[in-house]
C-alpha cells in the first residue's frame, strides 16, 4: 500500500470498524513505517485479537516512537504474551536500558542470552558494561567472542580485538588476525585491523598487507583515499568545520553516536567504547543528553 492509499484505508476502517479493514490499514502503516499512527491502530488491533503478532506489533510501534516506558508497562501487564517471544524480551531489555533500569535490563538480557546468540544482545551486553563501568564483564565478553570466533563476522571480531587491546588482553592480536581473515573484502574492517596493530605498535608485513588490500578495495568512496599533500591541506578547513559540527550535534543529542562516527569516518568503537576503556580511572560527569543518546542507541534492535 502506497502513502496515497493510506487515507482511503483509514476512512474505510473508520466507516466499517471491521477487523479486515483494520488489518489492511495496519499492514499499510507498517509497510510505510508510520510508527506514530501505527501505535494507535496497533493498540486497537491488540484489544480486538490479544494474540502474539498484535502484541509484537504494538510493542514495536511504541519502541519506534521512543515510548520506552510504554513498552515496559505494556509488556509487564501482559507477561504471559511477553514471555512467549524472544523478540518481545529484546524490546523489553532495550527499553529498560534506555530508561536507566540497568539491573532489570541485565536480568532480562541474561535470560535471553541463555536461549540465543544474536548481535543485538551482544551490543546490549557491551552497552551495559560501559554504562555501568563493569570492566570485568568485558574481559569475559572477549573470551566468549574468541571461543565463538567461527560464528562471528569480521567486524565483530575486530570490535572484540579492539576491546581486548584496551584491556591489555593477550587475545587482542589473535582476534585482530581472525577479523582480517574474515573481512571478506570489507575495506573498513581491513583498515580497522591495520589501525589496531598501529595503535598497539605491532605493525608488521602482514598487517601492512591489510592496509594495501583496503586501499585497493576503496575506490573513489572507500575508507582509504589517495590525495596529494596540496589536496590534503585544501581539505583541512572543511574537515575541521565538519568535525566541529559533528561534535556539536552529538553533544546536543541531535545525532546518535553511530551517525557521529560515520560523519568522521570512524568506527563506533573508536568514538564510544574505546575512549571509555582508555580512561578507566576517569569519573564521567552526568550528561543532560545521555538519556537521548541511549534512546537512539536502542536502534541496535533488529527485526
Amino acid at each position: 500500500m502506497n502513502p496515497i492509499q493510506l487515507p482511503l484505508a483509514s476512512s474505510k476502517f473508520a466507516e466499517s470498524d471491521a477487523l479486515p479493514d483494520l488489518l489492511l490499514l495496519v499492514e499499510g502503516l507498517q509497510r510505510n513505517r508510520d510508527w506514530t499512527r501505527l501505535a494507535k491502530y496497533a493498540a486497537t488491533l491488540f484489544k480486538r485479537t490479544r494474540d502474539l503478532p498484535a502484541t509484537q506489533l504494538y510493542a514495536r510501534s511504541l519502541f519506534e516512537i521512543d515510548d520506552f516506558g510504554g513498552v515496559v508497562a505494556f509488556l509487564q501487564l501482559h507477561q504471559d504474551l511477553a514471555a512467549a517471544s524472544d523478540q518481545l524480551q529484546a524490546l523489553l531489555a532495550w527499553s529498560l536500558f534506555n530508561l536507566g533500569a540497568l539491573k532489570e535490563c541485565r536480568e532480562v538480557l541474561a535470560q535471553l542470552r541463555t536461549r540465543r546468540d544474536v548481535s543485538e544482545d551482544r551490543d546490549l551486553t557491551l552497552n551495559l558494561a560501559i554504562i555501568s563501568g563493569d570492566w570485568n564483564s568485558l574481559a569475559t565478553f572477549v573470551e566468549q567472542e574468541w571461543d565463538r570466533r567461527d560464528d562471528r563476522i569480521g567486524s565483530e571480531l575486530l570490535r572484540a580485538g579492539q576491546i581486548a587491546q584496551q584491556l591489555g588482553s593477550t587475545r587482542a592480536r589473535e582476534l585482530i588476525v581472525a577479523a582480517a581473515g574474515k573481512a571478506n573484502d570489507d575495506a573498513e574492517v581491513l583498515l580497522g585491523c591495520y589501525s589496531a596493530t598501529m595503535s598497539a605498535g605491532s605493525e608488521d608485513q602482514e598487517s601492512f598487507k591489510w592496509f594495501e588490500h583496503a586501499a585497493a578495495l576503496s575506490g573513489s568512496s572507500g575508507p582509504v583515499q589517495r590525495v596529494s599533500l596540496k589536496d590534503l591541506i585544501d581539505r583541512q578547513p572543511d574537515w575541521q568545520r565538519r568535525e566541529s559540527q559533528a561534535w556539536e550535534q552529538l553533544h546536543a543529542g541531535l545525532i546518535p553516536q553511530v551517525a557521529f562516527a560515520r560523519m568522521l569516518n570512524r568506527s563506533l568503537g573508536d568514538v564510544s567504547l574505546l575512549p571509555a576503556l582508555a580512561n578507566l580511572e576517569t569519573i564521567d560527569p552526568p550528561s543532560p543528553n545521555i538519556a537521548l543518546r541511549l534512546q537512539r542507541r536502542a536502534r541496535c534492535v533488529t527485526w
